[in-house]
């Protein structure tokens, strides 16, 4: 999948943006293409770099814990990936021989906020319930 145009200006910018619009759009950016699949899963320690797609950061190969940008990116990604199992759209998940990298699975509820005219606001409402 191409990386999308950054929605936010940097880091900053996605740091001061609205959590569950950032949340929404960075469940749209990882799920979508994955939404026809019989088990829709993302690794999670690769979601720091879905998120930096959003903001224009590029986090390359080699990290360090702890080191920025990635440190800040990944505090965010957990966020908003609680965001997604409190609406009830995601899951995190430690499954298989490799469990030392856990995996976010779309749960039921994902398919709909992917399928509805107006995601964000699909999310404000199972957040609301």
């Amino acid at each position: 999948m191409d990386a999308p145009q950054p929605i936010f200006a940097g880091v900053e910018g996605v740091w001061n943006a609205d959590p569950v619009t950032v949340a929404t759009l960075l469940f749209r950016q990882v799920f979508a293409p994955l939404a026809a699949e019989s088990f829709p899963a993302r690794r999670s320690d690769l979601l720091p770099d879905d998120l930096g797609a959003l903001c224009g950061v590029r986090l390359g190969m080699f990290r360090t814990p702890g080191g920025e940008p990635g440190a800040t990116l990944t505090r965010l990604t957990l966020e908003y990936v609680l965001l997604w199992e409190r609406a009830g759209i995601a899951a995190r998940m430690i499954w298989g021989a490799d469990v030392t990298i856990p995996q976010v699975v779309m749960l039921r509820m994902g398919l709909s906020v992917l399928q509805s005219p107006d995601p964000e606001a699909s999310v404000r409402a199972l957040l609301a319930r």
